[in-house]
């Protein structure tokens, strides 16, 4: 159980793994992979003696084109798992290492990512196997058939990755996140959004060790070393609204040549079928903050929205939201007349990855803050 102790990771496990000179080969499959949790398994990696191999999921707004190209630089094998479906990705979690004589699993819940070695809670079982007994022989071959059969059955799907031109390309179809893209600056390396000490953050306390960041660039310390502040959001957050699956619309992204992206989110039903979309957001949702008119006569009103994607917490944003007036033509039409509009946000939620996921408004209990949570 990673979490509870200090002395307790998966980090350490795959390290003291990768470490044993016994082993001649070293399977790595994960879900999701980014350039700092492989960083902390670099220098063991290096000094391995065993052929390592990673099969890696993409195409889910988590895995980083920096990972893969750490990866390559370290001359491991490297394959890509993409399942091209929206509701469905490559999710497993699995290492395994072995020699004519012996073998050793660890199968769990931990990814290969700063909180999946180090900062989450996780659980997971270690199995050392004597290959010489029945029934242990009989699970290692299961394993590894089944490892087999993931990087030699589905070759539309399961892509080697021995160039750096092939991580290129998967960076610009979308399937890999760039670091180098997210807004740094916006948390504070203590977690909080800069003047502001009350920032709302998604963990509650966890004894764990510091995760190593590179020295020539900590490039993912503001979006996921976070102040643990020992509530978790559904502690100081009440859900009132969540959407269907996201669309190019919700987030802003230009369909077509056609097509105006207006950089705001308007709020309908979404899976709240008993609303009324009318009154519900103006009066229940934000009925308490501050609105004044516009010069068209709307009305607007200003609210802090931290930002949490998979996970990690982007932030704390001052967002504006829009009424429309009454006897607008939505109104007649049964449109949505309240929205959310971007602002600084849009260069994150302009992301082709976040397509189909669902966005989850949650109000804070200090007055004029919520959380958009998508998941």
């Amino acid at each position: 159980m990673q979490g509870f102790s200090e002395k307790i990771n998966f980090c350490d496990e795959i390290i003291s793994l990768l470490k044993n000179d016994t082993y001649t080969e070293v399977y790595i499959l994960t879900a999701f992979i980014n350039d700092v949790a492989v960083y902390n398994l670099e220098q063991s990696i290096e000094q391995s003696k065993a052929n390592i191999t990673f099969v890696v999921g993409i195409h889910n707004g988590v895995t980083t084109y920096q990972a893969l190209e750490r990866l390559l630089k370290l001359k491991v094998n490297v394959y890509t798992f993409d399942t091209a479906r929206s509701d469905s990705i490559f999710h497993v979690k699995t290492v395994l290492a072995d020699n004519t004589e012996e073998a050793q699993v660890i199968c769990g819940s931990a990814n290969i990512t700063t909180g999946g070695l180090i900062n989450n809670v996780e659980a997971g079982i270690i199995s050392h196997l004597k290959l010489c007994h029945n029934a242990d022989k009989e699970l290692f071959d299961e394993i590894k058939g089944y490892i087999s059969i993931i990087i030699s059955n589905y070759p539309e799907n399961v892509k080697i990755i021995d160039t750096k031109g092939k991580i290129t390309e998967l960076r610009n179809q979308g399937l890999l996140i760039d670091e180098d893209k997210k807004i740094k600056n916006r948390v504070n390396v203590d977690g909080r959004c800069k003047g502001d000490s009350r920032t709302i953050v998604s963990q509650f306390p966890l004894l764990k060790r510091k995760c190593n960041f590179p020295t020539r660039e900590n490039r993912q310390m503001y979006a996921i070393y976070r102040k643990v502040k020992g509530r978790t959001i559904e502690d100081v957050c009440k859900e009132v609204w969540k959407s269907k699956p996201l669309k190019k619309t919700h987030l802003g992204i230009v369909g077509s040549r056609s097509t105006h992206a207006k950089g705001e989110m308007s709020l309908g039903k979404g899976t709240y079928g008993d609303i009324n979309p009318f009154t519900y957001f103006r009066k229940d949702v934000f009925g308490s903050l501050k609105w004044k008119k516009n010069k068209n006569g709307d009305e607007v009103a200003d609210a802090k929205f931290t930002l949490i994607i998979s996970g990690i917490n982007y932030g704390e944003y001052d967002l504006k939201i829009l009424h429309k007036r009454q006897g607008m033509v939505a109104y007649k039409q049964k449109n949505y007349v309240t929205s959310i509009r971007w602002g600084k946000c849009a260069s994150i939620l302009k992301n082709e990855a976040l397509l189909g996921r669902t966005l989850i408004l949650l109000k804070s209990e200090e007055a004029g803050k919520f959380v958009l949570n998508i998941e």
